[in-house]
């Protein structure tokens, strides 16, 4: 619904870095000319190419072709709504939060009639009162029966209003640190602990609110989109709040609505709930009235060894591997040296400071009286969530240094303050000795401890007392199982950077490990499992055979193909190698056997449009460019025995576009025929695996309809089949 009355648009801070290259491979350029090319069929490509750069590494010339300066032609957006709360409140919901927390169709109150309510409650049961997702076509972040690019829309927009019968104002929601100390509810019951009665007890809690996406690649929650303030005219008023889409963060397409996330720090300090109310109306997406700009594609060599991503723009978000193995505890091994060690061998430079590579030792939660171990669970943060935890964090500054610091927690789920409240060791080596090498953790007699940066000789020993030790152990004394994690944060400055690991060893332990992950040419499941964020964060590039190369393009990329080719006039093939998708950046994993021809690679990014679905059966394949668009036979099949289906959104020559990802029901001419349920594209293709018959003899076909909202794809038929 239209609203004039208060507008506050957000316009997020970014800061803008180089991105550090660490390689020690020879990059030559070869050439920088202008050629001409023309814009048919679809295949967006530059009228003038600018800056066409063939490179040569290790004697193999690449090249990659860089959109810019373009007249290209793009799909406008007409605003999108998602939610105005006029009929009802479908889509709506609570990810997870305090009972006292709810979400309701309010019809007598809105802008105009019907808003959704919102009723937060501020107590000690939940770090998080608010987690409030609302989403298109009745969906929530598991279902998604639409899906929204949202890197096509400029904006968020809805209207708020705050209840000036809540328990405390718009700026001490805002801010809880502000809070007084003597503050009381609508009850008369004083909110805080007394031991919590100090200024500002609830800083580091989140301002306003969080605004993520959810139901999409980022999970039921995320990516964040920016922290905002709720204005103060909300108290008097309905207020517009429109906030920027930035279209090249990582992870937005896919999604299908949005969360009104909000966080407390140290939630266990107020003693009685406070109550805070207000309404959301008018959620709507601003659509793109003048095209994106087109992507650029860069290539380098890809280092060797185990890539660490900072996936997404969460400076939070934790990218982990972590060990099979549970027979990994320093404990009880005497005088016997235990050490965990690892060696870096690329890392993001001086301009992009503060990347983390943590370590995590976590024992299984024990239970003291009965004697019995629990399960420790598969979340990324095991730092976070876990209750016992020792947290290495390596480092690097501005100034080529690092430190690695040894952090723990004993008995603390849910909570990290006793890490930043008590680093117990702390090694710094200079910008001389540098963040690369190999760096070890040892432990003797249980508490003596030795820091080690082997390659400059720095370290630093301490003592970890016996009753902190303790909690690795069972009552017997006997060491807790115990798993090791290693992996990368990005902590907000590194986001889409990597630092590279060659190697991992744990020796004097029950079990060991050693693995050289040079010698790896995927990562070794026998000995590591993917605990992350976003699994892709985590990517081993084999050593051999070299070469090996990213090729990079920026977003928003929607709709756009990869394509190699051996010469820079083609013919072009589609890349099938999977595209990872990063913060503001998607990479693709070239290997040797990938590359176009042995002496010449070139890539370029084509954008395709998704017009028709088509029908596969068995024995048939994708054909492009051919007037049917398949090749083979269908193979027989027999009445009463399933078999595979697979459906394809194509272009107008047949090509598969792999940035669709609408759903699809399959119906059959055969009125008897056992029909599979609705399915969904990925990489715009699904494979119906064994769920489809047909029911009587005859010859019939199989058609597969679009059934996303809005989808303007036509229906495809498949090749008739007869059926003895």
């Amino acid at each position: 619904m239209p609203f004039t009355k208060t507008e506050q648009s957000l316009i997020p801070k970014r800061k803008i870095r180089k991105r550090n290259k660490h390689n020690a491979e020879p990059e030559k350029r070869m050439a920088e000319t202008r050629l001409q090319f023309i814009q048919s069929n679809n295949l967006i490509q530059n009228k003038v190419m600018k800056n066409n750069r063939t490179k040569k590494y290790c004697g193999l010339a690449v090249a990659t072709l860089l959109l810019g300066g373009a007249t290209l032609t793009f799909a406008r957006t007409d605003d999108l709504t998602i939610q105005t709360f006029d009929a009802d409140a479908s889509g709506t919901g609570i990810e997870y939060g305090p009972a006292g927390s709810t979400v309701a169709w309010d019809s007598g109150f809105g802008n105009p009639a019907g808003a959704l309510e919102l009723t937060l409650s501020l107590d000690s049961t939940s770090d998080t009162p608010a987690s409030d997702y609302i989403c298109i076509a009745g969906g929530n972040p598991w279902y998604q029966p639409t899906r929204i690019n949202f890197s096509q829309y400029k904006n968020i927009q809805f209207d708020i209003k705050w209840d000036p019968t809540s328990d405390i104002t718009i700026p001490e929601f805002n801010d809880l640190s502000t809070w007084p100390v003597d503050l009381t509810n609508s009850l008369g019951q004083t909110v805080f602990i007394s031991w919590a009665q100090t200024a500002g007890y609830l800083s580091g809690s989140t301002a306003g609110f969080d605004i993520e996406l959810c139901g999409g690649p980022g999970g039921q929650m995320g990516p964040a989109i920016i922290s905002t303030n709720i204005p103060v005219e909300a108290a008097s008023g309905w207020a517009h709040i429109t906030i920027p889409i930035d279209p090249s963060m990582a992870q937005l397409d896919g999604a299908n609505g949005i969360v009104f996330h909000k966080w407390i720090h140290q939630q266990w300090g107020i003693a009685n709930p406070v109550v805070a109310r207000l309404w959301i109306d008018n959620v709507t997406l601003g659509g793109i009235h003048a095209p994106p700009p087109p992507p650029t594609v860069s290539l380098a060599p890809a280092p060797a060894g185990l890539n660490l991503f900072a996936g997404t723009s969460g400076g939070n978000d934790r990218e982990n591997i972590r060990t099979v193995s549970t027979n990994l505890s320093w404990v009880g091994h005497g005088s016997t040296p235990v050490s965990y060690t690892f060696t870096i061998t690329n890392y993001p430079g001086p301009s992009t400071p503060y990347f983390l590579i943590s370590q995590y030792l976590v024992p299984v939660p024990y239970d003291r009286p009965s004697g019995t171990n629990g399960t420790v669970g598969g979340e990324s943060a095991p730092d976070w969530n876990e209750s016992t935890c020792i947290f290495m964090d390596f480092e690097n500054y501005n100034d080529g240094s690092g430190d690695w610091r040894f952090r723990y927690k004993t008995n603390s789920p849910n909570s990290n303050d006793a890490y930043y409240s008590d680093v117990l060791a702390e090694l710094h080596d200079t910008a001389a000795a540098g963040v690369l090498g190999t760096w070890t953790l040892t432990f003797v007699n249980n508490t003596q401890v030795t820091m080690t940066h082997n390659d400059s000789g720095a370290s630093t020993n301490f003592t970890f007392s016996a009753d902190k030790a303790s909690w690795w152990a069972d009552n017997s004394g006997a060491p807790l199982p115990m798993y090791y994690y290693i992996g990368c944060k990005g902590n907000g400055a590194g986001a889409g950077l990597a630092a590279v690991l060659t190697r991992a060893t744990i020796q004097g332990t029950m079990d060991t490990l050693d693995d050289n992950f040079l010698a790896d040419t995927v990562l070794d499941t026998n000995k590591w499992e993917v605990i992350a964020a976003y699994s892709p964060s985590i990517q081993l590039v084999p050593a051999t055979p070299k070469p090996v190369y990213w090729v990079d393009w920026t977003l928003p990329a929607n709709g756009f193909q990869m394509q190699s080719s051996s010469s820079l006039f083609g013919p072009w093939t589609d890349s099938t190698t999977p595209a990872l998708q990063y913060a503001g950046v998607v990479k693709t994993l070239v290997t040797t056997s990938g590359l176009p021809s042995a002496n010449a690679g070139y890539f370029r990014l084509v954008n395709r449009v998704a017009t028709k679905l088509q029908v596969l059966l068995p024995g048939e394949s994708n054909a492009p460019g051919t007037p049917s668009g398949k090749t083979g036979t269908p193979s027989a099949q027999t009445v009463a025995v399933p078999f595979d289906l697979v459906v394809n959104a194509c272009d107008a020559n047949w090509n598969i576009v792999r940035s669709c990802l609408d759903s699809v029901a399959i119906t059959s001419s055969d009125t008897t025929a056992w029909l599979p349920p609705n399915a969904t594209l990925a990489n715009g293709t699904v494979t119906i695996t064994g769920n489809f018959y047909f029911g009587t003899s005859g010859t019939w076909t199989v058609t597969a309809t679009d059934v996303t909202p809005f989808s303007t794809l036509s229906a495809g038929t498949s090749s008739s089949i007869t059926i003895p």
